[in-house]
């Protein structure tokens, strides 16, 4: 192998090294702040609660609308085949159970807050360190871990689930609602079938996987702006190379729930 080659490699090794490093050091810290109670503090609570709300709240209608959407859409074309083509209504519950909570609702919820929260993270923190406001934040002695990282991780692992579920509810009920004088099934037994084949497992997943998918996209996201170091021209590169990442890291998840 040519020694250019070979250089290239270990250079993207380490830099990848670091990178996950970092991600680590930041989700470690994070474990810290959730271990100590930080989030009982009179200035950390109010950050959250300010975070959840640009991130979950402000998300809703963009939600509602891609639920009712993408959500009546799939509900429909899955009606359509299991009642009038094959007329196997013992199978519409599961499957729409396995189509809408164990994939559509995670992933597209998920892409939401990427590209709408994840960016604005990546940014806002980017122009911290830039404007020398987490320099300021140290010196005053206050650790970034509790008052910048943790507030924004937890915003992410609780937008994630509590949007899917929504997400969820909206395109199953929905999406029948809009549709549903064109099946050959009552709304009745639509939510029996739905009932029946609602089990533990699918409520785990419809929790589980966004918040994990949620986790390492803001995780990735802080990194990439923590990264930043002096020029406001470092931003939009850190954004990209944020925005990729996470995208990666979240089909890996994704196929690591497909797996099990």
């Amino acid at each position: 192998m040519p020694l250019g080659a070979v250089k290239r490699l270990g250079r993207f090794a380490v830099e990848r090294a670091r990178a996950y490093g970092k991600i680590v050091q930041i989700a470690w810290g994070c474990a810290r702040a959730l271990a100590s109670l930080s989030f009982a503090n009179r200035a950390v609570f109010p950050v959250i609660l300010r975070q959840f709300y640009f991130t979950a709240v402000q998300a809703l209608p963009l939600v509602l609308f891609s639920a009712l959407v993408v959500g009546s859409i799939s509900v429909h074309y899955i009606l359509q085949i299991l009642t009038d083509l094959v007329g196997a209504y013992e199978l519409v519950g599961t499957l729409l159970i396995h189509a809408v909570l164990h994939e559509i609702a995670p992933i597209l919820c998920t892409m939401i807050l990427l590209v709408r929260s994840g960016t604005a993270v990546i940014s806002e923190v980017s122009l911290m360190k830039i404007n020398r406001e987490l320099d300021t934040l140290e010196h005053l002695g206050i650790d970034l871990d509790h008052y910048v990282h943790f507030p924004r991780v937890a915003a992410f692992i609780l937008a994630g689930p509590s949007l899917t579920l929504i997400f969820s509810v909206v395109s199953l009920v929905g999406s029948f609602l809009i549709f549903g004088f064109r099946y050959n099934i009552t709304f009745g037994l639509y939510l029996d079938e739905l009932y029946a084949a609602l089990t533990l497992k699918s409520l785990l997943i419809v929790v589980a996987k966004p918040v994990l998918m949620s986790a390492v996209m803001i995780l990735t996201a802080l990194q990439k702006a923590m990264d930043v170091e002096a020029a406001f021209t470092e931003v939009p590169v850190r954004l990209i190379q944020g925005l990729i990442r996470a995208l990666g890291i979240i089909i890996v998840v994704e196929l690591f729930f497909a797996l099990l």
